[in-house]
């Protein structure tokens, strides 16, 4: 075996080791059974037939109308067994039993004509119309999903008629928000109340028992949720025997379709070992774990070490997404009546955000990272918890239920780099500022007057103009701008300041007793300023003689910060002001997309910035300046310097100006043969500046090419050549500065690509986002569960039952790390991590009390089925939070509000079905159904500086609303084709807006309210044909519209930020999607069914299904020039985004190795076409690939791109704005 090949197992040997480790959930709502025993030859019921569930203690004896009825039956497949005192025993096979609903199964027995007569045996047939179901309901179990090809809830539920998948990957069921669809697992919600994010729940087959979608209808017990219900029912472990499988996936046997992906799935469960013998009855179990690895189909271009983000001591392999889910279910039967259900379950997720998002953070926000992976921020999601059911049925018609649990989410935010917010530079304190020389004196060039002085100064000097601080260490300023620190005339540092200090100033006066004076020199009579206090005075520091280069008497070194105060450099690179002494420059991290800037680049070559030769004379002291003062000698040189400030790079022919041109920052044409004097040792202090010709010629003896290198004449050096270690410049041409990238300029290529790139919106390595979103949010919930079932008579089921939940809801979030916390008018909570900073932040923890109460009757007549129900749903908050709020308005806070304790709704439920046939139904649902909004939206607090977008929370919200009608009809058109069309009708109200409130001039809060609305009509149609003669095929049509006034929660603030009046007309919501088909077929055959095509014999034992989806479309906001109209006659999403389809194919051939034990090999296949759907487009070209359109804006420019469309920018070509494009999956897995 290779040493790849072994790391390869030894990786996922220790995966699955931690699907192992991690491991909430109660019961889900149990069916029941009933039927009639009658004899086979008169019709006549059978009295006290005994009917059992094989396997179980559960039965019933039949009344005088050979009527029975076993309640209390937990989802799943069954054997019933019926037996009566003369009549041969009849046993029917796979007895489906749904949540909550009453499973069908009549038998026929006949009389017993010898003691042997052997058992019947008759295989059940669920009815494909249920008759007494009245809601809106589609029913899955283990085997169904076996055929599908998904991994996760959101590829299941969008199979069925009335979903719709946003950009962002969540669930919008039947026009709906995303946050109105409840998950339950179990019959434990699995949404985090405080911040909705996507819902990621694996389904394994062999995990799933049943998935149950609700879109209307739905009875009292459920609660919290408006649109739809995704009721998940795992599997419970085997008391006699075990059962499992493991299968491994994975799409790197094909580079083109890979996404780097690899797949994992455990499970298995039966009765625990010795403890049938310890407690008289087993203890079941059944274990499910998978671990999924993937780059997604927009990979960076990163390579990630493993290591142990599990916390299990395990180094796993890391990727774009790393997604682990496992569970656990034990169950014991403490006796014939009595059950306890012990379910813990842990899930965890790590991603980069991109392509996902995380809660209100849309997965585009990593996209700007692309080309600074080192930073790309990530997330990470924990879920999980621990219930414990107890059933106890107390009589063969009366049972209850209690469940107590404990579960948790946490989610976390990180910028990259492995910074916290503390880590970022506050704003103020930004050191790498880009600085020029200034002119402090005001005479048009730098001079010693600008210059004089060892002190600090602002920011860098950008001495090689590339745009960035390249030096490392203490900083300096570059006066000769040559690129280095050049060494200053030492100095005794008699007071160890670490800067040369000057004489302290005198006046020369006459000694009054002899009559003396020295002018220009220190005598004891004089008056002097004791700066320092000592009593004496101080005159300079004493210079190093021969270190006097110019011979001037004073030091001319360049300033430099000295952080450590040993009085010398000790670094390189270009200087910069060392504000709060740490000894490195404190750079600008945060970057918004108007400080995007060019690639840098070194602007021409080098050349030295000396002005013009001049000859310094001394003073009368015999000192030089060297500058150049009025009435000095200089050389007029040709030159065609214009104002850069204008963006006048033109070089023109050089001419004199008869006028001293002093040192500029910018390029003389002259310069390219001048240098520092300095530079020489022993030079002429009267001759600053040293030129390589004839200074009387003025020009005239340059050569007629004078921008190539002469050889002993030119003084620039080329930077390229520089670079690349080389010195012979002969053949080089001089390449001027001119404040823009030519080509062949030396430049930093952050994208990789091999040429220059201007602005490009992507963040550089070493910068971060301007938000750099950090956040941590725990929420815990404590529940208790309780719940009655009776069925009083034949005729009447009723149910009631309570729920409460204790929550525990944090939020720690800091935005904006880099900008102080200035606010005065609201001061944070004590402990506040990080109080000097964040322009956002957002913390709080609360614990409030959520519950419900309800009671239903399901009534259940001959020809009609009722299910009439009433529903209480209430809220109350913590009192801290209501004296909190209480302190905050005394205090005259901004955006203070008083809490109330809580709010509370009623709400009516019924659904009717009416039998037309034993194979039809007639069937209308009608009911209120309210929902508790994100808990984000009551408690957010206003601990933010003092900005136009500011949010602040409302603990008054009320529950959202909605109200629905559904009638539908379903009809067994023949023994294997069912029919079914239903039409829906549904307002929503109270959903969560905004509105500002006007706090002082300048400062406005926008308050989140119960202030939107929104309408849902539409109809489905399925045509399902059920699995016979080996092949199933299903047919699904749904037509609906959604409109509102808003798409979401933060839109009016949207529009207020962008001073557009809030629209209040009802519009195509941003999900709206008219038409949706569901195309779906299904081959199989078993071992020994050999299929013939064209007469070719095929092989056994396979499966395979084929899926086409169609979508018309969902809207978008058109733009003036996509449309020709005016800004302000463009009504909101009055366009539609092309249409879509995907083909999707799977295929398993089994491998039977005797008794229940198979090999599985398969490969399912997404997007069989490859078609290239569009996920999200830009609305001012109403394409993915362009944003700008070309009448907006003429000089917006194209950059190659790999595709049909050579146009846009590479920002604008983002692989996320198509949905995946084909992708191949190839699985082996092993059952028993």
């Amino acid at each position: 075996m290779s040493h790849r090949m072994r790391s390869y197992l030894l990786t996922w040997v220790g995966i699955s080791a931690a699907l192992l480790f991690m491991a909430s959930v109660a019961l889900a709502g149990p069916g029941k059974i009933s039927g009639t025993v009658v004899d086979a030859d008169t019709r006549e019921p059978i009295l006290n037939a005994n009917v059992i569930i094989d396997g179980t203690t559960q039965g019933a004896a039949t009344d005088i109308d050979g009527f029975f009825l076993i309640v209390n039956v937990q989802p799943g497949r069954y054997q019933v067994v019926v037996s009566a005192v003369g009549y041969t025993t009849q046993r029917q096979t796979d007895v489906l039993v749904a949540s909550d609903e009453n499973s069908k199964v009549n038998f026929s027995l006949s009389p017993q004509v010898l003691q042997s007569d052997k058992e019947v045996v008759v295989i059940y047939t669920p009815p494909p119309v249920v008759l007494d179901r009245t809601d809106s309901r589609k029913v899955m179990n283990a085997e169904d999903l076996s055929k599908l090809n998904i991994s996760d809830i959101t590829d299941a539920v969008t199979r069925q008629t009335g979903f719709t998948i946003d950009a962002e990957g969540n669930i919008h069921a039947r026009g709906g928000r995303a946050e109105e669809t409840l998950f339950v697992v179990d019959g434990m919600d699995v949404r985090d109340p405080l911040v909705g994010t996507k819902i990621n729940f694996d389904l394994n087959s062999m995990n799933v028992e049943e998935l149950q979608v609700l879109t209307g209808g739905f009875n009292a017990e459920y609660g919290k949720a408006q649109s739809a219900i995704i009721h998940v029912t795992t599997r419970e472990g085997a008391t006699d025997h075990y059962n499992g499988q493991v299968k491994f996936l994975t799409d790197n046997l094909i580079e083109e379709t890979s996404f780097n992906t690899d797949r994992v799935e455990l499970s298995g469960g039966g009765p625990i070992p010795g403890t049938r013998r310890l407690l008289g009855k087993p203890i079941t179990f059944f274990f499910s774990g998978t671990a999924q690895l993937t780059d997604t189909y927009t990979p960076f271009d990163q390579t990630r070490e493993a290591n142990d983000y599990l916390g299990l001591g395990l180094n796993l392999p890391e990727r774009t997404q790393n997604e682990f889910n496992s569970s656990l279910k034990l169950a014991y039967q403490l006796a014939a009546s009595k059950k306890l259900t012990l379910v813990a379950t842990r899930y965890f997720r790590q991603w980069d955000i991109y392509p996902d998002g995380e809660g209100g953070i849309g997965g585009d926000y990593g996209w700007q990272y692309k080309y600074n992976t080192q930073n790309r921020p990530w997330a990470t999601n924990e879920r999980g918890g621990i219930n414990l059911a107890y059933t106890h049925q107390v009589s063969d018609r009366t049972f209850y239920e209690v469940t107590l649990g404990r579960t948790f989410t946490h989610s976390e935010v990180q910028p990259g780099g492995g910074v916290t917010p503390g880590d970022f530079t506050l704003e103020d304190l930004v050191e790498d500022g880009y600085n020029f020389y200034q002119d402090f004196n005001g005479d048009g060039v730098i001079d010693i007057a600008d210059l004089d002085k060892h002190v600090p100064f602002p920011g860098f000097v950008d001495a090689n103009s590339n745009g960035l601080y390249d030096g490392w260490g203490e900083g300096y300023e570059d006066l000769n701008g040559n690129g280095q620190w050049d060494r200053g005339e030492d100095w005794v540092d008699l007071n160890t300041n670490g800067i040369y200090d000057y004489a302290e100033p005198w006046i020369d006066r006459i000694n009054p007793d002899t009559g003396e004076n020295n002018p220009g020199q220190y005598d004891p009579w004089d008056d002097y300023s004791d700066l320092n206090g000592n009593g004496v005075w101080d005159g300079d520091e004493p210079q190093l003689t021969e270190q006097d280069w110019n011979r001037n008497g004073r030091w001319d070194g360049e300033r430099f910060w000295d952080a450590n105060g040993n009085g010398s450099l000790d670094g390189e690179g270009e200087g910069y002001y060392d504000e709060n002494l740490n000894g490195s420059i404190d750079r600008k991290m945060n970057f918004s997309d108007d400080e995007d800037r060019n690639e840098p680049f070194f602007d021409g070559d080098f050349y030295h910035d000396t002005g013009e030769p001049f000859i310094d004379t001394p003073d009368e002291f015999g000192f030089y300046n060297g500058h150049w003062d009025d009435g000095e000698i200089f050389f007029d040189l040709p030159s065609s310097y214009t104002n850069p400030y204008q963006l006048q790079f033109v070089y023109l022919t050089p001419t004199l100006n008869g006028r001293y041109d002093g040192p500029n920052g910018y390029f003389d044409e002259y310069e390219m043969f001048t240098y520092p004097s300095e530079l020489q040792f022993g030079y002429d202090p009267a001759l600053p500046v040293l030129y390589t010709y004839d200074l009387g010629a003025h020009g005239t003896d340059w050569p007629a090419n004078f921008w190539m290198y002469v050889p002993g004449k030119s003084t620039w050096k080329n930077l390229r050549d520089i670079q690349e270690g080389r010195d012979d410049y002969t053949h080089r041409t001089f390449n001027p500065p001119n404040f823009q990238y030519d080509s062949g300029e030396p430049f930093v290529d952050y994208n990789g690509n091999g040429r220059w790139d201007r602005v490009d919106w992507f963040l550089n390595p070493g910068q971060w986002d301007a938000t750099a979103y950090w956040y941590d949010r725990t929420a815990t919930e404590y529940s208790l569960k309780a719940d009655v079932t009776s069925q009083v008579s034949k005729f009447h089921e009723l149910k009631t039952g309570f729920e409460l939940k204790h929550r525990q809801l944090e939020m720690q979030s800091i935005s904006g790390p880099d900008q102080p916390y200035i606010n005065p008018d609201v001061p944070l909570p004590a402990g506040s991590p990080w109080p000097d900073r964040g322009d956002v932040r957002d913390f709080y923890n609360h614990k409030p009390w959520e519950g419900s109460l309800y009671a239903q009757d399901k009534m259940e007549f001959e020809g009609l089925i009722v299910n009439a129900g009433l529903r209480a749903d209430f809220i109350i908050h913590d009192p801290d939070l209501v004296e909190a709020s209480e302190e905050a308005v005394e205090n005259d806070q901004p955006g203070a509000m008083l809490a109330k304790r809580g709010t509370y709704e009623l709400s009516p439920r019924l659904g009717i079905s009416h039998p037309i046939t034993d194979k039809s139904k007639l069937y209308f649902n009608y009911g209120h159904f309210y929902q508790a909004p994100q808990y984000q939206y009551f408690f957010r607090s206003n601990t933010g500086n003092i900005i136009p977008g500011g949010l602040v929370g409302n603990p008054n919200l009320k529950h959202e609303k909605t109200v629905q009608y559904a009638l539908g009809v379903q009809t067994q058109v023949t023994d294997d084709l069912t029919f079914t069309v239903e039409g829906y009708y549904k307002d929503i109200y109270g959903l969560i807006s905004t509105l500002p409130e006007y706090i002082v001039s300048g400062y406005t809060l926008d308050r989140y309210t119960n202030s939107d609305y929104g309408r849902v009509r539409g109809f489905e149609v399925s045509i399902d044909n059920n699995f016979s003669r080996n092949f199933q095929v299903s047919v699904k049509w749904d037509f609906s519209y959604a409109f509102g006034k808003a798409s979401s929660a933060l839109a009016a603030q949207t529009y207020r930020l962008s001073n557009v009046p809030v629209n209040k007309d009802e519009h195509p919501l941003g999900w709206d999607e008219t038409h949706k088909i569901d195309l779906f077929g299904t081959l199989i055959f078993q071992k020994d069914q050999y299929p013939y095509v064209l007469g070719l014999k095929l092989p056994d034992s396979w499966l395979l299904t084929v899926e086409w989806r169609y979508g018309s479309g969902e809207p978008y906001t058109p733009s003036r020039y996509t449309t020709g109209l005016p800004d302000n006659q463009i009504r909101e999403n009055s366009a539609r985004y092309p249409w879509h389809e995907i083909t999707n194919l799977k295929f398993e051939k089994y491998f039977d190795l005797g008794g229940n034990s198979r090999i599985i090999a398969g490969v399912e296949i997404d997007n069989v076409l490859n078609s290239k759907n569009i996920r999200t487009l830009y609305g001012e070209t109403g394409n993915a690939y362009d944003s700008t359109h070309p009448d907006h804006d003429e000089s917006a420019y194209s950059e190659p791109y790999p595709g049909p469309f050579n146009v846009g920018t590479d920002y604008d070509h983002n692989p996320r704005n198509y949905d995946p494009p084909r992708w191949i999956m190839f699985s082996l897995g092993y059952t028993f």
